[in-house]
């Protein structure tokens, strides 16, 4: 799941998108988002996705914040669905995608 955000953000990038942005990468993998804060993992492949997050911040002047958010969370706003075919939850459905980013919350 990290590789794909990850080449969607590189792709974004070189077309020009994330120029002097601010992101935010909302995952339910716990792992990732303590890696990509410490700056490395013993994790081979998880170690080259965290550069290459960093890079991108790098080259493009990219505020990037990697979010934890429960498993819950992500199911109830459609995201986990969308994987498996489900197309009718959370904003999917026609729900707001504000109401599923609580920034003042813990996962």
């Amino acid at each position: 799941e990290l590789r794909n955000l990850v080449e969607d953000l590189e792709l974004e990038a070189s077309s020009g998108g994330l120029k002097d942005t601010e992101m935010f990468l909302f995952t339910d993998n716990s792992t990732a988002e303590s890696a990509y804060y410490k700056g490395s993992s013993s994790s081979k492949k998880l170690h080259a996705l965290i550069l290459r997050l960093h890079k991108l911040s790098l080259d493009y002047s990219l505020i990037l914040h990697v979010v934890h958010v429960s498993g819950t969370r992500m199911i109830a706003q459609g995201t986990d669905g969308c994987s498996r075919g489900v197309l009718l939850e959370g904003v999917m459905s026609g729900q707001s995608m504000l109401s599923f980013v609580d920034l003042d919350k813990t996962a």
